[in-house]
């Protein structure tokens, strides 16, 4: 991973604007040029005083062309590399730097956006909680959860809920118990009164039996919502 300037030889028009508080350049034809800069809590939009006309939509589409060159010229790079390439909408990524380009129909006219990180961050700078940075630290197994829960039933976002609910975590063995015997009762009346298959029955069975469950679990109060 690039550290905070480390990119390839840009093309001379962009350097120059990539000066040292410089973190964001916006490009756009037919508009004088503007630059984001300062420090964190400090960070001041700049208008650069050119002629507008200077950055039209042929200096733009060249300019797009020579970053795309500098990226085929850097291939052995892991931090170069073109990362979406559709019809009006490029990205790029160049060291330490990200490249959007922009052009008709994705936008209302050409436009280069060059972002660089504000700031370089160490795992101290985000005041973790000692015993998360302890486990971490002594490779501890285990598995972190964060984020907002994820829109699958049994995805991994919902691995916490699924413990909570099974009761797994607080020797509630008896909830897996039950669900197991309510499932191969399911499977029993499947084949005994309708003659569905054992494979069939067996499925059939353990997805409704968890749709149930789920469904019930999403009913308690304080629940997440998908």
């Amino acid at each position: 991973m690039a550290k905070h300037g480390e990119h390839p030889d840009l093309p001379s028009e962009l350097e120059e604007l990539l000066e040292e508080d410089v973190h964001t350049i916006f490009l756009k034809a037919d508009c004088p040029p503007r630059v984001k800069r300062g420090t964190i809590g400090n960070l001041k939009l700049i208008e650069l005083e050119v002629n507008e006309h200077e950055w039209d939509n042929l200096r733009l589409e060249s300019l797009q062309e020579s970053l795309q060159t500098v990226v085929e010229a850097n291939q052995d790079r892991s931090d170069c590399f073109l990362e979406i390439d559709r019809k009006g909408c490029q990205v790029l990524q160049l060291g330490d730097l990200r490249i959007t380009c922009a052009s008709p129909p994705f936008s209302d006219a050409r436009e280069i956006t060059v972002v660089r990180p504000v700031a370089k961050l160490s795992l101290s700078d985000y005041n973790l909680d000692p015993k998360i940075v302890e486990r971490l630290s002594n490779h501890h197994r285990g598995v972190f959860i964060c984020g907002r829960p994820g829109s699958a039933i049994w995805g991994a976002s919902r691995y916490e809920k699924t413990l909570q609910f099974s009761g797994i975590k607080n020797g509630g063995t008896l909830n897996i118990l039950a669900f197991v015997v309510v499932t191969a009762g399911l499977t029993y009346w499947c084949i005994y009164f309708y003659d569905f298959p054992l494979v069939g029955s067996i499925v059939g069975s353990i997805g409704t039996n968890a749709y149930i469950w789920w469904t019930f679990a999403m009913l308690e109060p304080g629940s997440p919502s998908l």
